[in-house]
Order: C-alpha cells, then structure tokens, then sequence
C-alpha cells in the first residue's frame, strides 16, 4: 500500500518590541511546502495564550517573553518556533527644585529612574516661551516674577519617553522706599516706610 508522508509547517512569526503600556502586535509568517495552515496556538510567556493567526498582546509588566507559535497544517500536522519578545520599561519623569526670587538662579535636579535600561535623554521647557534645555540638571534664572509649569521629558536608551511637570515660583522683588521732612538741627525726623511688593508682603525692614 501506498504511504503519504505530509510535510511539517514551518512555524514563525514576526513582532515588534514596544515600550510598556503598548500592545505587541505578533504576525504569523508560518509556511508549508503543501496544504495551508488552520491552526495557531500562542503562548505569551506569561501563562496568557490565544489561537487566533495575527493576535495583539498587553502585557502586565516590562521584560522578555519568550513567545511560542505551534502552527498546524490542514492535514494536521504541527510544528514549534519560540522567540524572545522584549517589552521596554518606561522611565518615570520627575524633578526637584526650590522657589527662588527674581534674579536668583533656580536650580532642576533629574531625579527620574527607570527599572531596567537607562535614561539617556532629558528635554525641558521652563514654561516661559523663551528657554529650553537637554542637560540631566540645569539651572535658569527667569526674566520675570510669576508663576511658570516646567515640564521634564524624559526617553530612555530604547525610545520610551515619559514627561511630568511642576509649577515654578519666581517671588518678585520688593521696592523699597521711605519718605521723611525736613527738620531743623537738633530736631527729631520721622522716617515713614512706603516699600511695596507686587505680590505677597514687606515682613522685615533693615
């Protein structure tokens, strides 16, 4: 009697890594030499399957799966291929800093972290429509008194960016000023203080 000897599948498939937060899209690209393939069977790598050809995965935490795809043919016959599938941590934004009065320098220290990989980029905008900068730790002395939202962008080595912002304070400068008459030697004078601020208030006088 005659005997057919079916061909295996050639089990595969293609997937981008993504940063945590975003679903990895896995393509089938399994073949075989004769009939076509029925049959998916997905392991994530994190106790989650599917059996669909083309699924989207979210996953839980950043790290690597290892993702296996048992392709079966028409006929029935199967075949295994396992990959590393990489799901990028994301750093998390953030910065100190102290209130400062106008002309004074205020000083932005990066205090961002990130589980696994680095952070190797930092944009910031000190909400006045007039600097930016790339430095890890900058220092900026504002043109004016008020109130200023510097935000901090952060991207790690693998693309991944997050950004968080804090309102900035610059105290305005108190004018200082008095008035007095004058007076004939000997005589007292009276010394009346008229220093202003714009906002807040005169709490010393030296």
């Amino acid at each position: 009697y005659p005997v057919e000897v079916y061909p295996l599948p050639i089990a595969d498939f293609i997937s981008s890594s993504v940063c945590f937060g975003n679903a990895t899209q896995f393509t089938d690209s399994s073949t075989v030499p004769a009939g076509s393939i029925t049959g998916w069977s997905w392991d994530f790598g994190d106790s989650n399957t599917d059996t669909v050809q083309n699924p989207s995965h979210l996953y839980a935490a950043a790290g690597t799966y290892n993702v296996t795809l048992i392709a079966t043919s028409d006929i029935g016959c199967s075949n295994i291929v396992t990959y590393p599938v990489d799901v990028y941590a994301m750093p998390l934004a953030n910065f100190i800093f102290t209130d400062v009065c106008l002309n004074q320098t205020t000083v932005f220290t990066d205090i961002s972290i990130i589980t696994i990989g680095s952070i190797t980029q930092w944009d910031w905008d000190f909400g006045d429509g007039v600097c930016t900068s790339t430095l890890q730790d900058p220092t900026y002395v504002f043109s004016t008194p008020g109130t200023f939202i510097v935000t901090l962008d952060v991207t790690s080595d693998n693309g991944c960016a997050s950004m968080v912002g804090y309102p900035v304070v610059v105290y305005p400068l108190p004018i200082a000023d008095f008035t007095t008459a004058n007076v004939c030697l000997y005589d007292s004078a009276v010394f009346t203080n008229t220093s202003t601020v714009s906002s807040g208030s005169v709490t010393s006088w030296q």
